[in-house]
């Protein structure tokens, strides 16, 4: 059995192994950060790295370039962006140049992305570097092209608009003010006794016209509904995640590793032989 002892030497060599390893080996973290500055929808591919897009004209790919297309190459590379806008749709998101915004053509350059799945979208840039349709051509721009990643992660569509519905209730009050004349007529009666030799009653009528103004206010309460519709588009800045390269270690680092391990190890194992 292993004593106490030995346990406490097999971990310290087990520490001592692993410090060793993350000395020699060489991490390599990068962040990309993906601005999606306009949406556009793809019309007509020209060749590997430029196509058209409605509404803003021609885009060139950034940092990539593309063989002519009047040789095979080019026409398998302009068959490639062709059947990649077929499959992942024509809507394009692209990321342009903050730098010069257009090159000597009057193109737009940028890093276009498709939509790959609900969650990411594909570098449009960078999947035909990797699979052979286009080098590297690190032109005088904002891009850095060592530091792409093919994926990123962006699960809405950063060009939607949203319409927002506001239904505004006003209520209106108006007041009415309507003058009218109404006439009343009043009779009297008016009775004089007249005493003479012979007594006689005269009964006189007389119409007696009367005329009074009258004003009548009138308070009148008015509900206008109005409906309002507000279209605001939604543009987003992505910040995606961190894609972490690991080298392996050199046969140098091995060796050095080797010498640090077995020592000790051998040294154990005369031990325990010679009991």
């Amino acid at each position: 059995m292993i004593n106490r002892s030995m346990s406490k030497f097999l971990l310290y060599l087990f520490i001592l192994s692993i410090t060793t390893y993350l000395m020699v080996i060489n991490i390599d973290i990068d962040t990309q950060y993906v601005e999606v500055d306009v949406c556009a929808d793809i019309y007509h591919v020209v060749d590997g790295d430029t196509f058209d897009a409605f509404p803003i004209g021609r885009v060139r790919l950034a940092d990539i370039n593309a063989p002519e297309i009047n040789t095979d190459e080019g026409v398998l590379a302009r068959n490639a962006l062709y059947n990649l806008v077929l499959k992942y749709g024509a809507r394009v998101y692209l990321d342009v140049d903050d730098l010069y915004v257009m090159d000597k053509y009057n193109r737009i350059v940028a890093i276009a992305y498709l939509r790959y799945n609900k969650t990411h979208i594909l570098n449009v840039n960078k999947w035909l570097i990797d699979n052979g349709y286009a080098d590297i051509f690190d032109y005088k721009n904002e891009f850095n092209p060592y530091t792409w990643s093919l994926y990123i992660y962006l699960p809405y569509d950063p060009c939607a608009e949203k319409t927002i519905t506001t239904t505004i209730t006003k209520t209106l009050t108006s007041t009415f003010t309507i003058v009218a004349t109404t006439t009343v007529r009043t009779i009297a009666t008016e009775t004089r006794i007249v005493k003479d030799t012979v007594t006689t009653t005269v009964v006189e009528t007389m119409p007696i016209t009367k005329y009074i103004p009258t004003t009548y206010t009138m308070m009148t309460t008015l509900h206008l509904p109005t409906t309002y519709i507000v279209t605001t588009p939604i543009i987003h800045t992505v910040e995606t995640t961190v894609t972490t390269t690991v080298e392996r270690l050199s046969p140098l680092s091995a060796a050095i590793l080797l010498l640090i391990v077995l020592p000790p190890i051998l040294f154990v194992l005369r031990r325990f032989v010679g009991r």
